[in-house]
């Protein structure tokens, strides 16, 4: 019979670091899922870009080139169409704000690198 009591009381021991094992890990999983909401929200993905994009000054560079380039594009299309109401004009705006932007984005690094072997030479 005491062979029993003590196999009763073993199985006890167990079941009871089974259910706070299990109450841990259900813990663990909790913060790791709040972990993963936190880093997987929209604000904490763009400020994570954000940061990125200013470390790396190549990418910085092409994103500042596209931002003056569509600056360049809209400002155009603005000046050619104004507030006119035509189809025709206004699809040239579209036209031109393409054509000025890519025109733009180009140029730009070629008038950075002849700026740059301007200034090796003198």
């Amino acid at each position: 019979m005491k062979s029993k009591d003590t196999s009763l009381e073993q199985l006890d021991h167990k079941i009871a670091a089974l259910k706070k094992l299990e109450k841990q890990q259900l813990l663990e999983l909790r913060q790791s899922a709040q972990n993963v909401i936190h880093h997987l929200s929209p604000v904490n993905l763009l400020k994570d870009t954000v940061q990125k994009v200013t470390a790396s000054p190549d990418l910085r560079l092409s994103v500042m080139d596209t931002a003056l380039g569509i600056g360049a594009g809209i400002l155009g299309k603005r000046l050619f169409v104004g507030r006119s109401s035509n189809l025709l004009k206004k699809t040239g705006g579209l036209a031109l704000e393409f054509l000025l932007s890519n025109f733009v984005r180009k140029q730009i690094p070629l008038l950075r690198r002849k700026r740059l072997n301007g200034m090796d030479t003198d």
